[in-house]
């Protein structure tokens, strides 16, 4: 990860923990003044986002897929999942260049079984209609992802 990735990653936590802050506060004089119990429920709703991605944080020193797929176990594909949060759809020539940049190498070989793996479980789609596949994470996936950070985002099932 670059040191300017890792700054907007600080600026964003930072903010986070402002506004969570902020909840607490609120949470502290509703309970003061006795105002109920669903303004507790409604702050504990709000902080829950935030407490997972705390925690994730405090456990992993970083926030990552972990939090959405803990089903996804090996580090390779977690960097991979990682690597597609960043630039949102690749091919397996700009994943694997974008992995052997972050962590120093990657085979192009092991990056498409992985690849491959991951499409299985749901967790990556593939466009085929382009000269090579291109790989984005699942609907799903980023719907999880949204959800974590309190973005509730409405699919056409629901």
């Amino acid at each position: 990860m670059g040191e300017k990735e890792l700054e907007e990653q600080i600026v964003e936590l930072s903010r986070r923990i402002a506004e969570m802050e902020s909840l607490m506060k609120r949470l502290a004089g509703a309970l003061l003044d006795n105002r109920g119990t669903r303004q507790l429920q409604s702050a504990a709703y709000s902080l829950a986002p935030y407490m997972r991605i705390l925690d994730s944080y405090m456990s992993n020193g970083s926030v990552g897929p972990e939090i959405v797929l803990p089903q996804v176990k090996d580090p390779i594909s977690r960097e991979i999942i990682s690597v597609l949060f960043s630039i949102k759809e690749g091919n397996i020539s700009r994943i694997t260049g974008e992995l052997k940049r972050r962590r120093g190498k990657a085979s192009r070989r092991i990056v498409a079984k992985k690849l491959t793996e991951l499409e299985e479980m749901g967790v990556l789609e593939v466009d085929k209609s382009a000269r090579d596949k291109r790989y984005s994470l699942s609907d799903e996936v980023v719907r999880k992802w949204l959800k974590v950070l309190g973005i509730d985002i409405k699919s056409d099932e629901d």
